[in-house]
């Protein structure tokens, strides 16, 4: 058997467990949008209120150097409830997150029945923690994640020139890490090398 923990809320990473024969899939979620101005993610405001263009740029610079940080992310969280799965713990306590910012709460779940983690996570190869068997990328082109993102209208600022800038920039970081994964799928599922996988994502910009 097998447990699904997805999304942006939970977890990734993972060492085989040889006691218990247990492994950990992690399964990055699918990122990238259309490319913009290089620097500004409102390029027709700095068009309108030039003074804005050193203040945009800035807040660039610093979301670069905190998303998928450990500033961002509790790595070290992440790390400890994969010990205790690797380590045959039955019981583990899960953080949950919802969709606003008071939603947040630890649930128990069993895993005595579990063999196997499935980790979907933007952040899941990063290589900032231990814990995945087979880091493993999902290709998404930065107009196919464009669509996805809109077609699930869960956000309503999905598709705002903030968050187009944020996707851009966890697009970065999860294909500079793409060397590092073992398996690189497509959305059609199809098996790709390193090589295919960065012409596709070029050409998808």
């Amino acid at each position: 058997q097998q447990d699904a923990v997805g999304g942006d809320r939970h977890l990734p990473y993972s060492r085989r467990a040889a006691d218990r024969g247990r492994q950990t899939v992690q399964i990055p979620a699918h990122q990238g949008l259309p490319a913009g101005e290089a620097h500004l993610f409102h390029p027709q405001q700095c068009e309108e209120h030039p003074w804005l263009s050193p203040y945009q740029q800035a807040g660039r610079a610093a979301l670069t150097q905190y998303l998928g940080t450990a500033n961002e992310q509790e790595y070290d969280k992440i790390e400890q409830v994969l010990g205790q799965f690797k380590a045959g713990q039955e019981k583990i306590w899960l953080k949950r997150l919802g969709r606003d910012d008071t939603a947040l709460w630890f649930e128990e779940k069993d895993f005595s029945q579990i063999s196997v983690v499935v980790l979907e996570w933007t952040h899941g190869n990063s290589g900032l923690f231990q814990g995945v068997d087979v880091p493993v990328l999902l290709a998404s082109t930065p107009a196919e994640t464009r669509e996805y993102r809109l077609s699930r209208g869960r956000d309503a600022n999905a598709d705002t020139a903030f968050i187009t800038m944020v996707i851009q920039l966890e697009q970065g970081k999860i294909e500079a890490r793409a060397p590092y994964a073992q398996v690189i799928v497509s959305k059609s599922c199809e098996v790709l090398t390193l090589e295919e996988y960065q012409r596709r994502m070029a050409e998808g910009r």
